[in-house]
């Protein structure tokens, strides 16, 4: 089988794509901690009126 360059280039992704994948999973961890602070913050504003 002969080595054909553009059947390598195509199994990987391209940089761009595994940046925009990177930039999607930071900003869930970022929604997810925010959505943690908050609840802590409610959780804690909420506790001297218990």
């Amino acid at each position: 089988m002969a080595f054909i360059p553009e059947l390598q280039e195509g199994l990987s992704p391209p940089p761009s794509l595994l940046l925009q994948l990177r930039r999607r999973k930071w900003k869930q961890r970022n929604k997810n901690l925010r959505s943690l602070t908050m609840t802590w913050d409610l959780i804690f504003l909420t506790k001297p009126l218990l």
